[in-house]
């Protein structure tokens, strides 16, 4: 592989920057097909892309859980509810039932008698 080819390839992963890191391995292929790098150079490459990948994810989440773990959230909860104001709506709605066949028989045959009646 000439040593222009692989400043290319260089240039161009460098031009993707961090969005390489989201980057899939067909996606990083597409992007290198047109240098025509040899399949050891490309597959070197895209292990590459993977471990960064990999490791970017890592130290994000390691940030994380350490931001999280420093934040005291009972004061941070009791704040909140100090400068906000909670309002909770509840719509509770009641509904008779259908009566089975049994019943609506059953109250079919009462109005019928309350009705002979009047």
């Amino acid at each position: 592989m000439s040593e222009v080819k692989l400043v290319d390839a260089v240039r161009k992963l460098l031009t993707v920057g961090l969005s390489g890191a989201a980057l899939s391995e067909d996606l990083i292929k597409n992007y290198l097909t047109d240098l025509k790098l040899p399949k050891d150079i490309l597959q070197t490459i895209i292990q590459g892309a993977q471990k960064s990948k990999e490791e970017m994810a890592s130290r994000i989440s390691a940030e994380l859980v350490k931001v999280l773990k420093e934040v005291d959230w009972s004061k941070e909860l009791g704040h909140f509810l100090e400068t906000h104001r909670v309002q909770v709506k509840i719509d509770i709605d009641f509904q008779k039932k259908d009566p089975s066949p049994l019943e609506s028989t059953a109250l079919s045959r009462s109005r019928k008698s309350e009705i002979s009646r009047s």
